[in-house]
């Protein structure tokens, strides 16, 4: 017959391999560390049914480009009705009618030159 401690390591061996098939089989594993896909209010950043996506920021000496809606944009020129208003290295300010509205880059890129990471 089998030792006492043989047969728990066994047990929690195969409920340990249990748990484990369980859950990677149960769907999409999901990255504690990247950031949520929201905007402020509660509205989702990827699909937030807004007509403007932030996809990208390039911040360089004396120059920062943006790109919504797969545009390449800077302050002061428009993007499908609004205008942009400030680039940031988070986000950018879109003047729209209905007022300014902050939009969040969120599990996108920014890109520093040497310059600007000091």
């Amino acid at each position: 017959m089998f030792d006492r401690n043989v047969l728990t390591i066994l047990l929690v061996s195969a409920i340990t391999f249990l748990a484990a098939t369980t859950a990677q089989g149960s769907g999409k594993l999901v990255d504690p560390t990247r950031p949520p896909n929201v905007l402020p209010g509660g509205r989702g950043g990827g699909d937030s049914g807004l007509p403007w996506k932030l996809s990208a920021i390039l911040v360089a000496k004396g120059r920062r480009v943006a790109v919504v809606n797969g545009q390449t944009v800077q302050a002061g020129e428009r993007v499908d009705g609004a205008t942009i208003k400030k680039i940031a290295r988070t986000g950018v300010v879109l003047g729209t009618p209905q007022g300014d509205l902050e939009v969040p880059l969120v599990g996108s890129w920014v890109k520093l030159t040497e310059a600007n990471r000091r």
